[in-house]
């Protein structure tokens, strides 16, 4: 392998991993907030808003928990995706330089995949939850 080749390699798997972390980073931080303030407006809702005046606040929230989750399911589909680049960026490596043969046992990514497309998919089945609860919090029917 050149070394020209072998920086663009290894570049290549760092993007990965970064992109991946920065990814689950702000997810997180945004789901923390949004789940917080989503039970928290929830329970404020019905204590103290009568039920015939919930109908935009229960709409807004039904809309942005249905958004939500199809940025969960992304953020699953994501995962799946970035750490089967991973591993084949780190399989092409060692197609490159045979020398690296004894570590392809290591080419699997320091990430189960598993891992990102549950709890992106749990994020799913809790904001279709969430969303119901919302609608169930109103006097609204369809």
């Amino acid at each position: 392998m050149k070394a020209g080749e072998e920086w663009f390699a290894k570049s290549l798997l760092e993007d990965a991993f970064q992109g991946y972390k920065s990814v689950w980073e702000l997810y997180l931080k945004f789901e923390t907030v949004f789940l917080s303030i989503n039970f928290v407006a929830l329970g404020v809702a019905i204590q103290h808003v009568k039920p015939e005046h919930r109908g935009p606040l229960v709409w807004a929230f039904v809309i942005q928990n249905a958004v939500t989750s199809t940025t969960s399911l992304c953020v699953a589909i994501y995962s799946w995706k970035t750490v089967q680049r991973y591993e084949q960026i780190c399989k092409k490596i060692i197609e490159m330089a045979p020398v690296n043969k004894p570590l392809s046992q290591l080419a699997l990514s320091p990430v189960p995949a598993w891992v990102g497309v549950y709890c992106g998919m749990a994020n799913v089945i809790v904001h279709a939850v969430l969303a119901f609860l919302w609608y169930k919090a109103s006097d609204i029917r369809l």
